[in-house]
């Protein structure tokens, strides 16, 4: 059986209770900075006191009840522990009507007391009733709670009074925190009024009911902002390595959604991250130094099952994870044709047909012609084309020997048959007459395949080992033979240059560079001299597709160094095609200076990928960066120190805007219609000594990495700029769009003509008699006005007829036969007069032409086709 607990038992439960009630006071210190940040008004001691003790009586009742449990006393029945819980609700109803009688009381006295004394009486008297309401504190909900510990504490005493007076008296000493100075009242006439006393504004709030507090959430915030983003069309994902993209988005507020292929993800910190829930993630949170990364990898997983409204990517796989049924998301790439303008190819067959799509001032194309090595494809027209250039160098390498005097053009020892040289000119002459279109009337004879190829080999010995011509046995003056060469080929060369825009670039050494159609970086390219190399390539590779096109032997030249210009444009849209052209550009140079008679890549590629393998190498001029690039800058500042402070503006930069421009109009038709598409290119460019500038291919997908300094300063830059335009511009068209400049944009959408289309056509069946010739209708009088022809003379004027028919048809055919006797007569005397040196021989005016131009304004005419070689000399 248990015993009553002594006296010394309560003592230690109170001093237990007092420990309780001290811990709850400090934990509500503790928490007192979330109570101020709280709109609510501030809480007063006596209320903290309330929130304490109500926290320590429902601890005392926790603990009654399990020394309760654990007592020995036994309970009989049910019925015993119903008779407990009446009794003891009775006990708690007695003492709460005993104390409202108290309390009003007290009330009564008090107002009786303000109405008799005046004001100094009352102001002494109040502490008094103050005094009297602490010992009799007011009955409110939340006191059921105190009444239900007061009852237990009967069990243990026996009298339920005098423990309640212990309890009800029990006082807390002063707070001296900070907590306690901050939640006073801010009122000074208040000062005076006793601690214990509540404020009116807590009077309706349950002293056991702590206040709401304002929890910090950090989940819900974050999640708050991905909302935001996602209402705002602000997420994005990079499958790559952009940091320049990801930098200008997050400034904006974009959130991204990170691809599983992000290269951050791979070290080992936030491999680790990656793979953790939300619940793991938002516990890391308290750590600063992952803060930040943690908190993007929790909004990138509340993004994993939303579409996000901006993917950049280099592959098609874009357009799989951004289905249009979902939501239209902006790419950064077109869905186009393989043999499109960023091929080879296309770009090849494109400048074919540039002339249709020439638009003045523009849209003009400038490219060198090409052909496609394949099978169907060119090789056919390239094998003629290359007999007819190298023709077509000899006698400019006759021209430029006889200003430079570097090798002889004919002497008696030379070894080359005086017949290859007339076989040269009477190819380039027919060129011009078919130009010319006078192939219409006239039949030009093509010389045979076993002609080319002797004449080749011939072109190969005179132009690349500096062989010459032989001169015939009966000549002797070779002085004179050279200027009768010099007149003709002068002359033949000045009718092909008005045929030709290609003329003066293409020099005399008649060399090609071979290119496969679906290579970059400069991986499998050949510079060629000869056609059987260009064919065995060919040949040896059957499953791969080259073009062949014309190399630029005369080009612009920086301190005797190739090089090529970069250019950047951005396609905003496919329909309306819009072109935007970025201001600045850099040029990249090789690492060795030009040489056309070393063929080697580092001389001849000015790829950054080729030319970072020979940068150690010496043969660069100093003047050169060790990295071999330039920024349009620097070039402009070289242009005005050589004398042509405007051509860039002037000339080059609009060439450019020009030749891109009829590029993409070329192949509009091949682009997707997607909307919310844009793409970045990379155009290469180079210049001929005239500073035209020739469109050399379109690159998609342009190195943007940091490879050099000048890389890594002017990437980021571009990219902040296609950002500009593509999303602040396109929410806002007076947004700035850095560098980039709008060249081009179509007035109408541009619609495909669908080549599948059903077409019909309808009408109404014709009438049975439609085809009938009706019969003249005339009057009675006409008729009879007719004279009616007798049968014999009807035949007889027939017969006349048929005379004069046949006489004029006479005349015609004696009229052709005379026509074809004097052509060809004028032939004949043609090829006489081709073959024979002596003036005297020739008939033909055209040819006499030939010796009325003197050697000197020769010379003079030709000064745009030979460069300016008397520094070597």
């Amino acid at each position: 059986m248990s015993t009553e607990p002594t006296l010394n038992d309560r003592v230690q439960e109170e001093s237990k209770i007092f420990k309780v009630i001290e811990n709850c006071r400090e934990v509500v210190q503790k928490n007192s900075f979330a109570l101020k940040q709280s709109s609510r008004e501030p809480i007063s001691n006596a209320a903290l006191e309330n929130i304490a003790r109500d926290m320590a009586y429902v601890l005392l009742d926790l603990k009654k009840g399990i020394k309760l449990i654990k007592s020995n006393k036994t309970i009989n029945s049910n019925t015993n522990v119903l008779e407990e819980i009446e009794n003891t609700y009775k006990q708690q109803e007695m003492a709460k009507s005993k104390m409202d009688v108290e309390q009003q009381n007290a009330k009564k006295q008090t107002n009786n007391n303000n109405n008799k004394n005046n004001k100094q009486t009352n102001q002494n008297k109040q502490p008094v009733a103050n005094k009297n309401n602490k010992a009799q504190p007011r009955i409110e909900p939340g006191n059921s709670q105190r009444n239900r510990s007061k009852s237990l504490d009967s069990k243990f005493s026996g009298n339920n009074k005098v423990v309640a007076t212990n309890v009800t008296n029990m006082t807390f000493p002063q707070e001296k925190s900070s907590t306690s100075r901050n939640t006073q009242p801010k009122n000074n006439s208040n000062d005076n009024r006793p601690h214990s006393s509540p404020q009116p504004s807590l009077k309706k709030r349950s002293a056991s009911i702590p206040p709401s507090r304002e929890i910090y959430n950090p989940l819900g915030i974050i999640k708050d902002e991905v909302a935001r983003a996602i209402r705002d069309r602000k997420t994005f994902t990079i499958k790559g390595f952009f940091p320049a993209v990801r930098r200008a988005l997050l400034k904006r507020g974009w959130i991204e959604r990170f691809h599983p292929s992000l290269k951050e993800i791979n070290n080992n910190k936030i491999k680790e991250f990656y793979h953790m829930n939300l619940t793991e993630l938002v516990g890391l949170l308290k750590n600063k130094e992952i803060s930040e990364t943690v908190k993007k990898l929790i909004k990138s997983k509340l993004l994993s099952n939303n579409q996000v409204d901006l993917y950049w990517d280099n592959t098609y796989d874009v357009f799989k994870d951004c289905p249009d049924n979902k939501k239209l998301t902006l790419i950064n790439q077109f869905r186009r044709e393989a043999a499109s303008y960023t091929s080879k190819q296309g770009l090849c067959q494109a400048a074919r047909d540039a002339h249709w799509l020439q638009i003045p001032g523009v849209a003009k194309i400038n490219h060198p012609r090409c052909y496609l090595l394949c099978k169907g494809g060119d090789t056919k027209y390239f094998v003629k084309d290359f007999g007819l250039t190298a023709a077509m160098s000899l006698l400019k390498w006759i021209v430029k020997n006889n200003v430079t005097g570097e090798c002889k053009i004919a002497s008696s020892t030379g070894k080359i048959p005086m017949s290859y040289f007339d076989f040269a000119l009477t190819e380039c002459y027919k060129y011009v007459k078919r130009e010319k279109h006078q192939d219409i009337d006239e039949d030009i004879r093509e010389a045979l395949e076993n002609e080319w190829h002797e004449f080749l080999k011939q072109f190969y010995k005179a132009v690349h080992v500096g062989n010459h011509f032989k001169l015939p046995d009966d000549e002797l003056n070779a002085a004179e033979v050279v200027k009768t060469m010099v007149r003709k080929t002068t002359y033949v060369l000045n009718e092909i240059r008005d045929h030709m825009p290609c003329f003066d670039m293409d020099g005399y050494m008649n060399i090609w560079i071979l290119k496969p159609t679906n290579s970059s970086r400069g991986e499998g390219i050949h510079i060629c001299r000869t056609l059987e190399y260009i064919l065995e390539v060919v040949r040896k590779n059957p499953n791969r597709r080259y073009i062949i096109q014309k190399y630029i032997e005369r080009p612009f030249l920086i301190h005797d160094t190739k090089f090529d210009i970069r250019q950047w444009f951005l396609v905003s849209n496919s329909s309306p095609l819009t072109i935007w052209m970025y201001k600045l550009c850099y040029l990249r140079f090789s690492s060795q200076t030009y040489n056309l008679n070393n063929l080697h890549e580092s001389i001849h590629l000015t790829n950054n990928s080729v030319q970072t393998k020979y940068h150690k190498k010496t043969g660069r001029d100093p003047l050169i960066p060790a990295y071999c690039m330039w920024d349009s800058k620097e070039f402009k500042n070289y242009l005005s120190n050589i004398g042509y402070p405007d051509i860039y503006e002037n000339v080059i930069y609009p060439g450019m805007k020009e030749c891109i421009t009829a590029a993409m109009i070329a192949h509009r038709d091949k682009i997707d219609k997607r909307k919310n598409c844009f793409e970045l290119y990379g155009a290469d460019f180079m210049l001929t000594e005239s500073f035209q500038p020739w469109l050399l291919e379109i690159n998609s997908n342009p190195a943007l990495h940091a490879s050099t300094p000048l890389m890594s300063r002017m990437c980021p830059d571009v990219l902040e700029d296609v950002i500009k335009v593509v999303v602040d511009n396109a929410r806002n068209n007076r947004a700035d769009t850095g560098n980039f400049e709008l060249v081009y944009k179509d007035k109408l959408e541009y619609q495909k003509v669908n080549a599948k289309a059903q077409f019909e056509v309808t009408g109404s069946p014709l009438t049975e008699d439609f085809c009938d010739v009706a019969a003249k209708t005339s009057s009675h009088s006409e008729r009879n006005s007719f004279k009616q022809l007798d049968p014999s003379k009807a035949l007889l004027h027939t017969g006349e007829n048929m005379k004069n028919a046949l006489k004029n048809l006479l005349k015609i055919i004696k009229y052709e036969k005379h026509k074809r006797r004097t052509t060809c007569k004028e032939q004949s005397i043609e090829v006489r007069s081709m073959a024979d040196i002596n003036i005297s021989t020739q008939t033909n005016s055209e040819i006499q032409s030939l010796y009325q131009i003197t050697l000197a304004e020769e010379s003079s005419e030709y000064s745009v086709i030979i460069p300016d070689l008397r520094k070597n000399t």
